[in-house]
């Protein structure tokens, strides 16, 4: 279900932003999604070292140092996110025009929401490998999950209908992205 909301949600906003925009300006958002990812690599190098720590730690039983461990890592692989992405942040028009040469309109500031979004997001994955440590993830996807399926790609539709720009879709992700670190939260607890 959580793939499937991914899926979804990925390439049905970049249907609706061919649809409205056309396919320059998804190839501007499909550029900053590229450098995202290569950031991201580097911060989820780190979380494949804890992710069996976690999950030896619960299984365990030994509760207080799992959660010691999440919240700990949660902020070392923020900070990594951080170190890595603020820099291309603040000078992603030099890097995305030292890289393309010929950068497409709306790269720029679809890469730095990318980011926004990401840094959102960053302290999530410990949260997520902890609740799939306890085996109990039916409510963890049916919540984060859901709340995703549910409303990022219909609101970023009903926005571009409106008039919006194409970064809508990422406002609205960014949103959606605060509550499911809740939701995510809950389902932890």
């Amino acid at each position: 279900f959580g793939n499937l909301t991914i899926s979804c949600n990925g390439e049905g906003i970049n249907l609706a932003i061919n649809y409205y925009f056309g396919v320059a300006v998804n190839a501007a958002r499909g550029i900053a999604y590229q450098v995202e990812g290569a950031i991201q690599r580097f911060s989820n190098g780190f979380m494949t070292a804890v992710t069996p720590q976690i999950t030896k730690l619960f299984a365990v039983g030994d509760y207080k140092k799992m959660f010691h461990l999440v919240f700990e890592s949660s902020k070392l692989a923020y900070f990594l996110l951080i170190t890595l992405s603020l820099p291309v942040f603040f000078e992603a028009n030099y890097i995305l025009d030292l890289w393309l040469k010929k950068v497409p309109d709306g790269a720029v500031i679809f890469l730095q929401w990318v980011l926004i979004n990401a840094w959102i997001r960053g302290c999530a994955r410990p949260v997520i490998i902890a609740v799939h440590a306890t085996g109990n993830i039916k409510w963890l996807n049916l919540w984060a999950g859901g709340t995703s399926l549910v409303f990022i790609l219909p609101l970023s539709i009903v926005a571009f209908y409106w008039g919006a720009s194409a970064v809508a879709s990422l406002w609205i992700m960014a949103g959606i992205s605060l509550i499911c670190n809740y939701l995510e939260l809950i389902c932890l607890r």
